[in-house]
This record gives structure tokens, sequence and C-alpha cells, in this order.
């Protein structure tokens, strides 16, 4: 059996219910409980046959995502290192080979997939 956790960047409304935001700083918090939380289960059901992994996307295209994805094109603004927009299928695909026979070694881990958005530093995403 595979589990599979998936985190997802979240617009979140204020408090007066104004308009949609990203997560931004309190979103680490949340991503580092995930990510722990995947491996402390990983470890407690292994012996039951049960894979734990989890998935940290970046930006991807999804109905929920709607606003965040039309500010990010509307100022032209590159929020990673390959300078686009991730696609559901994208994460779909990653989400299938985990959960088919050629995922089966595969547990306790966390597989980012943000175009780079993690590791890219200061002056690695130009400016549009």
């Amino acid at each position: 059996m595979q589990v599979v956790v998936l985190r997802d960047r979240l617009p979140r409304v204020d408090a007066d219910a104004e308009a949609d935001r990203d997560i931004g700083v309190g979103e680490l918090g949340l991503d580092a409980a995930l990510i722990n939380l995947s491996k402390l289960c990983a470890k407690e059901w292994a012996e039951d046959g049960i894979r734990v992994t989890s998935i940290a996307p970046g930006l991807i295209r999804t109905e929920l995502a709607a606003r965040l994805i039309e500010d990010v094109e509307s100022t032209g603004q590159h929020i990673n290192i390959q300078r686009r927009i991730g696609e559901p299928e994208e994460i779909a695909g990653l989400a299938l080979l985990l959960a088919s026979p050629a995922g089966t070694f595969a547990t306790g881990a966390n597989f980012i997939f943000d175009g780079g958005e993690v590791i890219s530093g200061a002056g690695d995403v130009p400016p549009a």
C-alpha cells in the first residue's frame, strides 16, 4: 500500500474575507510538519507493508490557484528558474509512478516538483 501526502500552495482568505493571498511564511511550518509526518508514518508503518511519501509541488495550474496564477501572469514575474507554472499532469505523473510497481522502493521521501523554486536564490530568476 502507498500513501502519498500532497502539500499544495493554498490561497487563504484574510480576516475581512477581502482577497485571497499566498500563505507565505506560515506555510514553511506546515511544509516541515507534513514532511516529518510522512517520514514518521513511513517508519511506523513499514512493517505493515505501507509506504508513505510526500509530494511538494510549486505553483501548479489548478482552479484553487487561479487567482495567484493570474497575479503572477499579469505582472510577468517569474517564480522559478524554469520561468513557468507547472501543469497538473506533471504532478499526476509522479503520483502514478509512486503508486505503481515502479515506485515500490520509495518510502519516507519528499518529492519537490516546483520548477526549481526552492533552489533559486537572489538573481537566479530574472525579472520580467
